[in-house]
This record gives C-alpha cells, structure tokens and sequence, in this order.
C-alpha cells in the first residue's frame, strides 16, 4: 500500500467495522486487513459511503476494496498414516450414490465424483499445537489436511490440498448457543452464480461461502448426525444422514445414508483404543470424494455424546 506523504497516517488492524449498513467486517478471530486511515481532512471531502476514522478524517479504503494480500498455501502434510491394517472391503454393502450428480452447482474444490468404492483414513496428528488432521488414500499416500486457527472460540479450521496445500474450505461453528453441536463447512467459491458471501472474510480478505451444515442430533436412541446441502435457491436442504450401525458399541461404527435411502458410505473406528482420532471411511461410487473427506472432518468434529 502506497504510503501517503503529508498527512499523518494510523495502522489498525483486527478491527470491528461496518461500513455500510448491510455489509459489516467483524470478528475477534482473525485479522481480515489493515486499514489506512487519512486524518487532517475536512469531513465534507468524505465520498458518499466512506466510514469517518476516529480522528476525524475518513477511511481512504475499506477492507473489500484495499489491496490486501491473498492468503498463501499451506506447506505440504508431512506427518505419515499407516494403511497397513486398513480392511479390503466395506463393512456393509455399499449402494452407488444418485443424489450428488443430480445436484446443480459446484463440487468442493472442483472435486471429481468416485468411479469405485474408495476408502480413506482420517488419523489426527498426536499432540499437534495448532491442531491438524490428515486424510489419506488406501496407498497411503496423505491427500487431504486440516489446519486449526490457535485463538478462536468459533473453532476455524482450514481444510486443504495436503499436496498442493490449496485451502478447500473453512470450518467453523456458527453459533455458541445451541443444544446441537454444530458445524458449517465453506467453500471457496460460490455453490451457484448469485450466492451471497459470508459476513466474515478468511484471512486475506478472501470470501467463503456457505457449503454444507452437519448437525448432531441429542437425545436420540442411538447417534445420529444430519448433513445439509446450500441450494442455488440459498435453502438448506438434507443430504444425509449419518446414525450409528449399532445401538450399544464400544468402537464408532456409523452409516451414511442418502435421504434415509440406501447406504452410500461407511465410518468406523478401527482400535479400542488411540492416541488421536481415527476415522476409516469407505465412499460409494458416485461420491465426491473431497466432500466426503470433509464430512469424515466434519464427524470427528461433532463426535457421538454418552446419551446418543
């Protein structure tokens, strides 16, 4: 940003600003850009819309239209998962997926739909301060990772490339007050064309728009998870659901149905007991494979309670 030589200049960042009525920057969590604010300057020289800055000249540029940097990849996963002992096979049949090639707009990441039954492992990286998760194929080869954001009580978690490190999406929970545990999943781009973006921006001012919602359901006889979709129409609407194989079980088995239809997916715990959370998930063909990485995040995120 260009300095501005003459007039005394003030940094701020990680602030609280709305700058127009409908269209508000806010948050605690993260730094979203730095303003340059002008003082010394007549108000009546304020251009329609400009926010005045605390010392009574206006704001030159607000955090949409500054130049702010773009929020650079996350260096490539190198913690290993072992695929070993991952099972040859489902542990249910699995039925080809119907409803994600019948749905408009885009895929998460641009991710491609499965063309076989695929698995993956999620495996948590053993005391990892920000906390980080890894998804890999049945080669073992790490295909997808998380990143948490230290300081947050909105949980933020970037979901990325873990070869590329291109960010895919961004978790967080929507609200502190509910009786569900809650997460919503953003994308990148928009779902359809016209999509409004979310009210806070990712780091580097980037806008993230609303993908998918998990909620975990209480007081039900066994755990159960439900999983929406955002619609070119900007509705939510139920795309699966996820409720545990068994009603007593000591390890996490769970199934994925498409609309209370058939069973499109699997989630399993593979050990009694672990140093961090492992996940083995097999996806029917037809699936997008980088949605339903995210999902096994998701799960993990919103972990079954005692009283189911």
């Amino acid at each position: 940003m260009p300095v501005m030589k003459g007039f005394p200049c003030v940094l701020l960042a990680a602030v609280s600003t709305c700058f127009e009525a409908d269209e508000c920057v806010t948050g605690p969590d993260r730094i979203v850009g730095t303003l340059l604010l002008q003082t010394g300057v007549d108000r009546s020289s304020r251009t329609p819309g400009a926010m005045s800055s605390p010392f009574g000249g206006p704001v030159l540029a607000n955090v949409r239209n500054a130049s702010v940097h773009v929020a650079k990849p996350f260096g490539p996963f190198k913690a290993e998962i072992t695929m070993a002992d991952f099972p040859s096979k489902p542990p249910v049949q699995l039925t080809t997926a119907t409803t994600e090639e019948s749905r408009q707009g885009t895929k998460l990441g641009k991710g491609l739909l499965t063309t076989e039954e695929t698995a993956l492992r999620l495996k948590g990286v053993f005391f990892s301060i920000p906390a980080e998760i890894g998804i890999a194929d049945k080669t073992g080869s790490v295909l997808y990772a998380t990143k948490s954001l230290m300081y947050t009580m909105h949980a933020h978690t970037h979901f990325y490339d873990a070869k590329s490190g291109e960010r895919l999406g961004l978790i967080k929970i929507p609200t502190l007050w509910s009786l569900h545990s809650v997460f919503d999943l953003f994308s990148y781009e928009p779902v359809c064309p016209g999509q409004k973006a979310d009210a806070e921006l990712d780091e580097g001012g980037i806008p993230i728009y609303l993908y998918a919602r998990i909620t975990k359901w209480i007081l039900t006889l066994k755990p159960y998870w439900k999983l929406e979709r955002h619609n070119c129409d900007g509705s939510l609407s139920d795309f699966w659901e996820i409720r545990a194989r068994y009603y007593l079980q000591i390890k996490g088995h769970y199934d994925i149905n498409e609309q209370a239809g058939p069973i499109v997916g699997t989630i399993d715990s593979p050990w009694y007991f672990e140093k961090s959370d492992t996940y083995d998930g097999w996806a029917a063909k037809g699936i997008d494979r980088t949605f339903f990485a995210a999902t096994l995040v998701l799960l993990d995120f919103a972990p079954p309670v005692p009283d189911g």
